[in-house]
């Protein structure tokens, strides 16, 4: 079965940490890819500080309840965005 990709309701999490230059870098590749995203800072809570702590950036998808954990490229990035990986 084919997923359908990413609708415009669908919103992808960024975690991330305050003056974190790899978050940056994540950000530009969302943007790029057009991306409905919006940043957590795990700084202010203790569950995602002990979940993601040492490995931010991550992008995370509620709706499938996935993952992509740094470092990862503009290519991937989309990837994750449309389903495929």
């Amino acid at each position: 079965m084919t997923q359908a990709p990413m609708t415009k309701a669908t919103q992808i999490i960024l975690y991330t940490r305050p003056d974190c230059h790899l978050c940056e870098l994540a950000e530009d590749m969302l943007e790029q890819c057009q991306a409905s995203w919006y940043p957590i800072d795990i700084e202010t809570d203790l569950e995602l500080i002990r979940k993601y702590g040492n490995h931010i950036p991550v992008l995370h998808r509620p709706d499938k309840d996935q993952a992509l954990f740094w470092p990862f490229t503009g290519e991937a990035v989309r990837a994750f965005i449309d389903l495929e990986i």
